[in-house]
């Protein structure tokens, strides 16, 4: 009795510590960007957000791809957390289940973690992207629906990105009718929607924003959208999808968002929607077609394709708008930036950014600015001297041997920067956010000034930063020339291609990638596969219910 009493003793502490190291997490945002391309393949972009809330995490589980196989880019696939520290991810398949971690056995204990996984996956073959008849003649549809979630989020959000050229970020009604973009009724009566012009290398491509605030566990965001056939070029082999429909389309005008500024929110149109709509009828639709098959030796396929005939979808109409809010943005709420993001959100030139950067890091004895015309950088290892930011960590890693600094390199430095604003200030006043930066630097540099010492730290969102940044920064910000990091900044911007670009001029040029990773081409390893004949026959009625039954999460 004794050594089982022990046994029972040492499973109890087992439990103890099981329970006491458990990862806690709270789901905060999952923003999924869709780009389907003309040949029914699609890039998908997942954002989610974690805030861990005890214990250590690692990872999470991901699956829940609609029959669609995904093809991760590994590369481009990263996390982040909210010390600004950068991870890679291992992505290991479990079956058709991703275990999507942290590269190198890190964890992060505190604050929040954000997840891009990047991948490729073809939607045509799974039923999801192919063309169906209307009155209003040939169009493409689109049905789908990210992965469900085990626990409830604060929002979810999908940018639907069209292979559809614009002129810039407004979209109209007329556009709207041009290119006859269409969705079903429960869609408009779920999500908040919105429209604008994506910008992408030098060019703008439709895009169409479902947004749902505080979607509780395992929600099911579905989309169902319609768009002119002409815009997109599928294979013949899938050519010929059935969408039912015996009612015909009709519409009424509405009146979609011009102003892409002020970000209103506007329910889209709807061509028609399904009677069979609420889960009892779908799973009765299905299990109706289950018995059908399984009777199978009773008679063809073709009677039991005949059935879907049945399946009757109520006459939609165009729905007026009937929500306006104010987009994501809640007025008066300010990003937590460093300082040099802050600049580059106030729109100091690039170079001038760079060369505050490498003027810091000599001042610190990081490096040793061995020339100016061209600029040679020198590492040093002082002792005890470590980079003060994620930032000087890149440009530490751009020196290449001679001193030159790698121009991707440095470009990579302003995408990350670029990454980082948007990640923190998604949902904040930009103009307020602008203000206070503005503000808070020339109060250092007025300190500096006064005679506090330029490495001298003042603490801002619960952080020390050296006074050095804000004081030439702002020197900057007010166009005073003298200073080492204008010297240094003159001479990066005579040797680089990024040049004396702004934030603005820079994230709408060829140098910066696309932050959501919008239009680029997925692998081209997705090769051809059969899909279901159930599923192709009746892909608007059973989707959901079969997406169900896969739930990403699972925080460990």
């Amino acid at each position: 009795m004794t050594h089982i009493r022990q046994a029972i003793i040492i499973l109890l502490i087992a439990m103890l510590i099981s329970t006491a190291s458990a990862t806690e997490v709270a789901l905060k945002w999952v923003e999924v960007d869709v780009s389907p391309h003309k040949d029914g393949k699609a890039t998908l972009v997942y954002k989610i957000r974690y805030q861990v809330l005890s214990g250590e995490l690692h990872g999470f589980y991901f699956e829940g791809f609609n029959g669609a196989t995904p093809y991760f880019d590994y590369d481009r696939s990263y996390a982040f957390d909210s010390a600004g520290r950068k991870y890679k991810l291992d992505i290991t398949d479990l079956g058709g289940k991703y275990d999507i971690v942290l590269a190198d056995d890190a964890g992060v204990s505190q604050g929040e973690v954000t997840y891009v996984i990047v991948y490729g996956a073809s939607f045509v073959q799974a039923g999801m992207l192919g063309y169906t008849e209307s009155e209003f003649g040939k169009l493409v549809y689109l049905n789908w629906s990210p992965t469900e979630w085990d626990l409830p989020a604060e929002h979810m959000t999908i940018y639907l990105h069209y292979p559809i050229e614009v002129q810039g970020k407004e979209i109209s009604s007329e556009f709207l009718e041009k290119v006859g973009f269409r969705t079903e009724k429960f869609v408009n009566e779920r999500y908040l929607i919105s429209y604008y012009g994506q910008p992408d290398n030098n060019k703008y491509y439709f895009t169409v924003r479902f947004h749902k605030n505080n979607p509780p566990a395992k929600y099911n965001m579905r989309i169902q959208t319609y768009i002119n056939a002409e815009y997109f070029d599928l294979p013949d082999t899938y050519q010929n999808v059935p969408t039912p429909q015996d009612e015909p389309l009709t519409e009424e005008p509405l009146s979609p968002s011009t102003d892409d500024s002020t970000d209103d929110w506007l329910p889209t149109a709807s061509p028609s929607g399904p009677k069979v709509t609420s889960g009892l009828l779908i799973v009765l639709v299905l299990v109706g077609i289950a018995i059908l098959l399984i009777r199978s030796k009773l008679g063809s396929y073709s009677k039991v394709a005949g059935k879907l005939d049945e399946v009757s979808w109520e006459k939609g109409e165009w729905i007026p708008p009937k929500i306006k809010v104010s987009s994501f943005r809640q007025q008066g709420k300010i990003a937590e930036l460093d300082p040099i993001e802050a600049a580059l959100l106030l729109g100091i030139p690039l170079a001038k950014i760079a060369g505050t950067i490498i003027a810091h890091m000599e001042h610190s004895g990081l490096v040793r600015v061995d020339s100016l015309n061209p600029l040679r950088l020198e590492r040093l290892y002082p002792p005890g001297v470590a980079p003060e930011n994620i930032y000087e960590d890149i440009i530490l890693n751009a020196i290449r041997p001679g001193g030159n600094l790698d121009d991707a390199e440095m470009k990579a430095l302003f995408e990350e920067m670029t990454d980082r604003i948007q990640a923190k200030a998604w949902d904040c006043d930009l103009e307020a956010t602008k203000e206070f930066y503005r503000k808070q630097i020339e109060e250092q540099f007025n300190r500096v000034q006064q005679g506090e010492d330029l490495d001298s730290t003042y603490t801002s969102w619960g952080r020390s930063y050296s006074r050095y940044y804000p004081y030439y920064l702002y020197r900057n910000y007010i166009d005073q020339p003298e200073g080492r990091p204008n010297e240094i900044g003159k001479s990066f911007q005579e040797r680089s291609s990024i040049g004396a670009k702004n934030y603005a001029a820079f994230i709408h040029s060829d140098a910066c990638h696309s932050a959501c990773y919008v239009h680029t081409a997925c692998h081209d390893a997705c090769h051809s596969a059969c899909h279901s004949a159930c599923h192709s026959a009746c892909h608007s009625a059973c989707h959901s219910a079969c997406h169900s039954a896969c739930v990403s999460g699972g925080a460990h």
